[in-house]
């Protein structure tokens, strides 16, 4: 029996077995023309294009070395319908002149983890405009008295001026009030805008941590119940870098610093502070409270979406939760409370790359 003939009858062998086979299933000489395919391949090459089918596998071809039987690779391919995203793996049929391709069409996978994602971000933002909606009364309040030193300092130049008393001296004096007043709402304006975008295409970069602090500071000093409590930084490196995404860990930390406040502010001198060390492995942030800490039995649900120990209708349950997830996920960090510390303290340990 001659060669040819040999692989005719080996093809007829291999013909029977494809149709039993559930995937995508096609023999290819080593030039990608298609020897044999089952049913389900057929409806594949269909989808795709028999000539983009075919630059598809010659591609593949070029990635499998010589004296390489195997060479697997996920690749998104463009279809009538949409991209599928396809599992493919190519195998030299050893002692044949053939190659042997099998696809694993992964779209309803693909498609089911980006909507899960998508959720995920979308429920991260939900609760992100919740938790600014919660301090909506003090934004408010912190925007309205720069504005009321405006109001007053044009009033005051408004008489100056009638009167023939506007000095050099005087506008000096007003342009500085009107600077600091602006910058105020401008700064706060700006906090606003960075913690409440959505992040789901923001990638982690190199930040100045002193930048980040800044804008927590910011929000600590807004008035609470009428009461305004400190935020103390202990000694740490202004020059610092952190590898994050800067509008989450401002999230996570504003977060904290508001949670912490409404436990302490009826507190005989209330006090609250954010320490910082950098290991050799991580960064870590450590928000601390006057707090005698967490009782077990709440720390053993803290964590929990939609648990919380506030009042009804005075926060949703999801921040914890979420200051977790954005931590643990999207930074691999960890986020936990140090129950072994004499105060109440949240760690956040984020890893250097």
């Amino acid at each position: 029996m001659g060669q040819a003939e040999q692989k005719q009858n080996l093809l007829q062998v291999i013909s029977g077995i494809l149709h039993t086979v559930q995937s995508p299933l096609y023999i290819t000489d080593y030039d990608c023309n298609v020897l044999l395919k089952n049913k389900q391949a057929g409806s594949l090459i269909k989808s795709i294009g028999q000539k983009e089918m075919r630059a598809l596998m010659i591609g593949f071809t070029s990635k499998l070395p010589i004296g390489t039987p195997t060479f697997q690779e996920h690749v998104p391919v463009p279809s009538d319908t949409e991209t599928l995203q396809l599992d493919i793996r190519v195998s030299r049929m050893e002692g044949e002149e053939l190659l042997m391709w099998s696809g694993s069409d992964q779209s309803a996978e693909y498609r089911a983890k980006e909507e899960a994602k998508y959720e995920k971000d979308r429920a991260a933002h939900a609760e992100k405009m919740a938790s600014i909606g919660e301090m909506a009364a003090s934004i408010v309040h912190e925007i309205r008295n720069p504005l009321t030193i405006i109001s007053g300092q044009v009033t005051l130049a408004e008489e100056f001026l009638a009167r023939g008393k506007m000095t050099d001296e005087f506008v000096e004096k007003l342009i500085t009030r009107l600077n600091k007043s602006t910058g105020r709402i401008n700064a706060i304006i700006k906090s606003l805008l960075n913690i409440s975008r959505n992040t789901g295409s923001e990638e982690k970069q190199l930040c100045s941590l002193s930048e980040i602090y800044e804008e927590v500071e910011l929000f600590a000093s807004m008035k609470i119940k009428g009461t305004t409590i400190p935020l103390t930084f202990d000694e740490y490196n202004k020059e610092q870098k952190v590898y994050c995404l800067p509008s989450e860990l401002s999230q996570v930390l504003i977060n904290l610093v508001k949670n912490a406040k409404e436990e302490i502010y009826q507190t005989p001198k209330p006090w609250f502070k954010i320490t910082t060390q950098c290991l050799d492995d991580c960064l870590e942030i450590r928000v601390v409270d006057c707090g005698n800490g967490i009782p077990q039995s709440v720390l053993d649900k803290i964590f929990q979406p939609y648990f919380t120990t506030k009042a009804r209708g005075e926060g949703t349950g999801l921040g914890l939760s979420l200051c977790k997830k954005l931590i643990e996920e999207n930074h691999q960090g960890q986020f936990f409370v140090d129950a072994s510390a004499p105060n109440t303290t949240f760690v956040i340990s984020l890893p250097h790359k």
